[in-house]
């Protein structure tokens, strides 16, 4: 789920045909100046100016909104602000929604949440739609006001039920992650259902993600990616991926693996670090009809890792290591695999064993290597727990204890990882040197490493009594 919408640079509604008439001038008449000052009359914007200049509320909106746009006009936030305010304070709720916007986003104003929300607080509280829904998403953010969410599902739901599409959507998040409401997936999915039919393509890409996941609803993969395909096609990013990897899985679709590399490519072109991933992956391994190309997949994999995207960063440090596409370099190697270790990727953390296991880039370090393999293999990584296996038995930077080596081995060859396939071969050939004991022990030893709630203490623990035989 993706997070709730927050206050950013807002749709500005200057125009006030849907305002209702205040004071001496009728909507119609005002409607008609701007338009004419919009096809460079100088008698009306003469005349607008004037009415403006007379305290009329809707001359001024109306005025603001050309300097706002440069309509007629020579552009300018500031004179903009200047006849907003104005209107503002003659309590017209557009001009007070207007000019919060033009706080929040420090046009022709200093930039100032306090005071945005209390123009938009004085708006929502004439009923101004719009300004209900960003008061509420004001109170969800802490944009200028204590975060309080009672009363941004107060404003919120406000919003909702007189049919604003931002408004469901941010109340389908409050419903989906429980912020100030009992958590209610079904809830949820009837907001963004609501929205979406408003062709809202947030709300989409929402909706998918609850038919892809079984969010409020039964999994299905054909909702999910019609819904996507709509959200995608209004250049939701994230749509636009999430299509590419239905495709690429065949889910709910045809799978297609060029379907699947147009969506991926159109996401990944502006920017979104998961579909540069991919691009890359098609690259590297020339998947469907996509020639291998070693040099493209590197500089895919270098736009994701240089976002922070974790497995594209080992991928780069598999690449530097291999000398795929680029001059080999462990020293490099280890840098990228450091980083995606450093967000959790656990085959990243046995591949910086590796190196020091084998002295590529690093000077040999078993020892070292050993403590790198059990950081990983406590994350279940299968590579790991074979690679500290084989130095149990082989007592290299450790004791050798072939006993914890067999459970190590059967630990890994359990996970049905498809690169374990050592670990079980491994495991039979020790199998024929461990007596009948021995291997009635591993078992069990085996059992106790995988339900003890820390496997690092645990292993520890086996291998000080072990020493101490």
């Amino acid at each position: 789920m993706k997070k709730i919408i927050t206050v950013g640079l807002l749709s500005l509604f200057f125009s006030i045909l849907s305002t209702a008439a205040l004071g001496a001038m009728i909507i119609e008449e005002v409607a008609a100046l701007e338009d004419a000052v919009a096809h460079n009359d100088k008698t009306a914007l003469e005349i607008l100016t004037k009415a403006a200049q007379n305290n009329e509320g809707l001359a001024q909106v109306a005025l603001g909104g050309l300097y706002y746009r440069g309509t007629g006009v020579t552009q300018s936030y500031t004179e903009a602000a200047i006849w907003i305010k104005k209107a503002a304070e003659l309590n017209l709720d557009l001009a007070q929604y207007n000019l919060a916007n033009l706080y929040i986003n420090g046009l022709g104003v200093p930039q100032d949440y306090k005071l945005a929300f209390v123009w938009m607080q004085k708006a929502a509280s004439q009923a101004h739609l719009r300004a209900q829904t960003y008061l509420g998403l004001m109170y969800v953010t802490g944009q200028g006001v204590v975060k309080d969410s009672n009363q941004a599902f107060f404003w919120l739901n406000k919003a909702s039920e007189q049919g604003d599409a931002i408004a469901q959507v941010a109340l389908a998040d409050m419903y989906d992650f429980g912020n100030g409401v009992t958590q209610n997936h079904t809830t949820a999915l009837s907001w963004l259902s609501q929205a979406a039919e408003k062709n809202d393509s947030n709300a989409q890409y929402k909706l998918g993600e609850h038919y892809e996941g079984g969010s409020g609803t039964s999994v299905d993969y054909v909702e999910a990616a019609q819904w996507y395909r709509k959200a995608a096609e209004q250049d939701i990013l994230d749509a636009q991926f999430r299509l590419g990897v239905l495709y690429d899985n065949g889910q709910g679709v045809t799978e297609d693996k060029q379907q699947a590399f147009t969506w991926y490519k159109a996401a990944a072109d502006k920017g979104l670090a998961d579909a540069q991933f991919m691009v890359g992956y098609f690259y590297y391994d020339g998947t469907g009809k996509i020639i291998q190309d070693q040099v493209e997949a590197f500089n895919w994999f270098s736009k994701a890792a240089n976002q922070g995207h974790a497995y594209a960063q080992g991928t780069l440090g598999d690449i530097y290591s291999e000398g795929r596409g680029v001059v080999q370099n462990y020293i490099v190697a280890r840098e990228w695999y450091q980083k995606a270790a450093d967000q959790g990727i656990a085959g990243a953390l046995n591949n910086i064993a590796s190196l020091y296991e084998n002295g590529f880039g690093v000077p040999k370090d078993y020892k070292k290597a050993a403590n790198l393999y059990a950081k990983a293999a406590a994350q279940k990584e299968a590579k790991a727990l074979n690679n500290l296996g084989y130095l149990y038995e082989k007592g290299l930077g450790v004791p050798k204890l072939k006993v914890l080596a067999f459970a190590l081995y059967s630990m890994s060859s359990d996970l049905n990882d498809a690169s374990n396939s050592a670990s079980i071969s491994n495991r039979l050939n020790l199998e024929e040197k461990l007596k009948p004991q021995e291997l009635e022990g591993a078992q069990k030893l085996m059992v106790e490493l995988q339900l003890s709630d820390n496997f690092t203490k645990a292993l520890e623990t086996y291998v000080k009594k072990a020493k101490a035989k």
